[in-house]
């Protein structure tokens, strides 16, 4: 089982695992995330407040120091969420109403954060603005600042994902409002963030015309989120600057771009706004990023109102939700390692080692039904996707969730994850003859799996092959080459 270690970076003691009847608390999320629903991956959850301490009495032999990130706090962690409260630097020494002179991340942060970021996942959050420090509730309310701002807005790329001047407030007529009302007495009651009724999201439709596979859960679309009455707001910058990968690459129309994966609605005046974004760098030399637009979606207070843990509930569901963000971005050897586990439990299943020398589609029928059992659809997606196609990502028009029927021009999934399983009993079995594994050159499990797909590439051929020798006059020559 691999373990993903995420690290909740926050500035506020609001954010903690401490004394879970309070709303600020993450003690549900820590449940959800550590609860298994994952068959490859287990999580686990540590907070870590910037000002921690801070709050006793300042003593001659112990002074208050910051813990500011570097690489030898971040290196146990494969990512990191930021729940920050404060909105910038205020010249004074710490308060908990507007914090101190430490409230941003230094120069130096960021430089160690960017080359932690190589590797590690990032969740972005924040929530509504509010007055700046030193200002007032009637100030103009382009100069509010959002609540986060401090640590999120230098966070290299994930920061540039969140608007954290101006509105939206959580003053009611310039709010993001995503509670779901049934013919509430009172509009504004913020019990209705905590009542048994999420919002439902809007999925985007990606270049493949499917909406992210993120959402992808055991047996439904995973469309459902907490709710809140004043959310922040996410954008997708018009440009990407140098900052953004690849970093030779001076044409930024050329960049991959981070995209919205699902918009939420204000159903007081059916406004929608991105809710969630992501940022996938996998394949450009940097970790991934999740955007969220409000840290509420975590916290006790919006997810207290599902105390229901049966199958098919909303908490499960919400649960298996934060647990395909966090597989998400994790990095891509803990996921990898993820990835040889599924094959590795595959052919070691005792049903599907009951179909050794079956056809290869009936082998794989059987290995995805056991999977799907124990997965998600997403952890499905992913993992298979690295085992099958390494080198590619989903932009570059192959993935596993793309992959067709016995009938389409490109093998199943049945067909590729079958050959696979085949191909691990064949060179099993050779290898008991002498004679015949000195030809044997499988030395690493991704050897097998590069058999397997060339095995079912080469099946799903002749198959082709034989449809087209059906229809007279029809000669394809890309089917009758030999490689």
């Amino acid at each position: 089982m691999t373990v993903i270690n995420i690290l909740v970076y926050t500035d506020s003691e609001k954010f903690s695992l401490e004394d879970d009847s309070e709303d600020f608390r993450l003690t549900i999320l820590q449940n959800l995330l550590q609860t298994k629903s994952l068959g490859f991956a287990q999580f686990k959850l540590t907070v870590i407040n910037r000002y921690e301490g801070f709050a006793q009495p300042t003593t001659a032999g112990n002074p208050k120091t910051p813990r500011k990130l570097t690489l030898t706090l971040l290196e146990p962690f494969d990512e990191i969420w930021f729940f920050g409260w404060y909105q910038k630097e205020v010249d004074q020494e710490f308060s908990t109403d507007f914090g101190g002179r430490d409230n941003e991340l230094s120069p130096e942060e960021v430089e160690a954060l960017d080359h932690w970021m190589s590797t590690g996942g990032v969740l972005i959050s924040g929530d509504h603005s509010v007055f700046a420090p030193g200002g007032k509730p009637e100030d103009p309310r382009d100069t509010f600042l959002c609540l986060g701002r401090a640590l999120g807005h230098r966070v290299p790329r994930a920061g540039q994902l969140r608007k954290w001047e101006g509105p939206p407030t959580n003053i009611l007529d310039d709010a993001f409002d995503t509670l779901v009302r049934f013919g509430a007495a009172d509009e504004s009651d913020p019990d209705l963030q905590t009542d048994a009724v999420p919002q439902t999201l809007n999925l985007a439709k990606l270049a493949n015309g499917l909406p992210h596979p993120i959402f992808l859960g055991k047996d439904r679309t995973l469309n459902m989120f907490p709710d809140h009455m004043h959310e922040g707001k996410l954008i997708i910058p018009p440009k990407l600057c140098k900052y953004w990968p690849p970093f030779e690459e001076q044409d930024e129309s050329r960049k991959p771009r981070p995209v919205v994966i699902a918009d939420g609605c204000d159903k007081r005046n059916c406004n929608s706004s991105p809710v969630l974004a992501v940022y996938d760098g996998d394949n450009l030399g940097v970790g991934r990023i999740v955007a969220d637009s409000s840290w509420h979606h975590y916290l006790n207070v919006n997810l207290r109102g599902f105390p229901d843990t049966g199958q098919g509930s909303f908490r499960e569901a919400i649960g298996q939700l934060f647990q395909n963000l966090a597989l998400y971005l994790a990095p891509r050897d803990k996921r990898k390692q993820a990835s040889n586990d599924l094959i590795a439990w595959l052919v070691r299943h005792p049903a599907v080692e009951e179909e050794r020398g079956n056809d290869p589609v009936s082998v794989g029928k059987v290995a995805l039904k056991r999977l799907s059992q124990i997965c998600t659809g997403y952890e499905i997606a992913e993992l298979l996707q690295l085992a099958l196609f390494p080198k590619m990502d989903d932009s570059e028009g192959l993935s596993f969730l793309s992959l067709g029927t016995n009938s389409d021009l490109i093998p199943s999934k049945e067909l590729l994850v079958g050959s696979i399983i085949n191909r691990h009993y064949r060179d099993a079995s050779a290898r008991l003859s002498q004679k015949v594994a000195a030809d044997f050159s499988f030395e690493k499990p991704e050897d097998i799996v590069a058999a397997g797909v060339e095995d079912a590439f080469i099946a799903h051929r002749e198959s082709l092959k034989e449809t087209m020798s059906r229809i007279p006059g029809l000669r394809l020559k890309i089917v009758d080459a030999d490689a």
